[in-house]
């Protein structure tokens, strides 16, 4: 959501009917809440270092991806959502693929905030970042990944990082880290070869969790 719609007073009988209220109360300029979320979803920015062909956050085809949120709202998540909370997840584009994601994850590890801390990730920057730190502080990370394969994976996000990222997995595994981890596989025409595959990993990885999501399926582009 951009800035504009983040403050929302929720109406009582408007929760009913959850798909109106936040426009109505945005077109009435009611900017207060009447109480604050136990769960706060973040998105530092939509930038990301893939290009996947069905993402709507792709560099070639949202130009979205110029969105960053300004540092007067992070204040306010640090001050007054964040120490209500019980839940923050940190989402994307790619959390780690900006100053102001980057800049976020730095200061929920350093906080002594006792949250429940998710972060949503393609998992290519974990290692840069620390995954010592994320364990160390029991950040709960979703990895997405796109193939199975290092070609099945470049022919979905454009990249070479299959390698890199599974480097990455695979040190969370033997630091006995499993159970932080959890496995998105999104299917597509690309890659949707490899699904199968998914599940046999997640298999032989039980203390892991694995969620296969169909919606990007036949690679269709976002439309809306």
């Amino acid at each position: 959501a951009c800035d504009a719609n983040t403050h929302v007073r929720v109406w009582e009988e408007q929760i009913a009917d959850a798909s109106g209220y936040v426009p109505l109360a945005v077109s009435q300029r009611r900017t207060k809440l009447d109480y604050l979320p136990l769960l706060v979803v973040v998105y530092p920015s939509f930038s990301c270092n893939n290009h996947c062909s069905f993402c709507f956050f792709s560099k070639k085809d949202f130009t979205g991806n110029r969105y960053r949120l300004k540092p007067h709202f992070l204040t306010e998540l640090k001050s007054v959502f964040f120490p209500r909370a019980e839940v923050i997840v940190v989402n994307g584009g790619e959390p780690f693929c900006s100053d102001e994601g980057r800049e976020l994850m730095e200061w929920l590890i350093a906080s002594d905030l006792k949250k429940r801390i998710m972060l949503k990730t393609n998992g290519v920057l974990l290692e840069k970042f620390g995954i010592e730190r994320l364990i160390a502080r029991g950040v709960e990370s979703q990895i997405t990944l796109f193939g199975m394969h290092e070609d099945t994976y470049h022919r979905v996000t454009g990249t070479d990082n299959f390698k890199r990222v599974m480097g990455t997995v695979e040190k969370f595994l033997a630091m006995g880290a499993g159970g932080l981890l959890e496995f998105t596989f999104v299917v597509a025409d690309e890659n949707v070869q490899d699904a199968e595959e998914f599940c046999r990993f997640i298999e032989r990885h039980p203390q892991v969790k694995g969620v296969l999501w169909n919606e990007a399926f036949r690679g269709v582009k976002y439309q809306g």
